[in-house]
């Protein structure tokens, strides 16, 4: 296996919502933000930016124990912060378009 198979980046459905304050998880502006996110959403902007990835629905956000939101591991080489906000942006315009 190369070094770069082993390489991800984990998403949180906390890192994109609006509601969240940065002190709770929410890792971009809320102008890069949307309003309850939730797997399925994270999924769809990931298909449509072709990244490979790997959903994990029971595991909670330490911050958040309590709540089963579950998570995704994108495998790149990219940084973490030009992921989130590729992401970011392609959630903005799924969920624009609803």
């Amino acid at each position: 296996m190369k070094k770069s198979d082993k390489r991800f980046v984990v998403l949180w459905t906390v890192y994109f919502d609006k509601n969240k304050s940065r002190r709770y998880g929410r890792k971009l502006p809320i102008s890069l933000s949307v309003e309850k996110p939730s797997l399925k959403d994270l999924e769809e902007a990931l298909k449509s930016l072709k990244y490979n990835y790997a959903i994990e629905e029971t595991k909670k956000y330490p911050a958040s124990w309590f709540d089963s939101t579950g998570r995704i591991l994108v495998f790149t080489d990219k940084k973490k912060g030009i992921v989130l906000k590729e992401v970011a942006l392609k959630l903005k315009q799924l969920k624009f378009r609803k």
